[in-house]
């Protein structure tokens, strides 16, 4: 599953691309990636604890979207550091 998700984050719209692929049988990962780097580097400075619950949301959204029956592996892992990847998820489904 691949889709595009936008969301607003001190009035200013930021697009993600949110893609869900099955690892093992029922083990699930998800990358989210931020597809403009500038803003997101700039709300990541301005606001990280914002920016990461908003991230962390989106995946949970997306990921019971695609199945209610799930256990998620937490930690996720989220690297600020780089644009290409904002967060990595792992969930499971029962």
């Amino acid at each position: 599953m691949q889709e595009t998700i936008t969301r607003k984050i001190f009035g200013k719209a930021i697009s993600y691309e949110l893609h869900i692929e099955e690892s093992q049988r029922n083990q699930y990962q998800i990358h989210l990636s931020c597809l403009q780097p500038r803003l997101y580097q700039q709300m990541l400075s301005n606001s990280p604890a914002l920016l990461e619950n908003q991230l962390v949301t989106i995946v949970k959204d997306a990921a019971y979207k695609f199945t209610p029956q799930i256990d998620f592996q937490e930690p996720f892992f989220i690297d600020c550091s780089h644009n290409e990847v904002c967060l990595q998820a792992r969930f499971s489904t029962r």
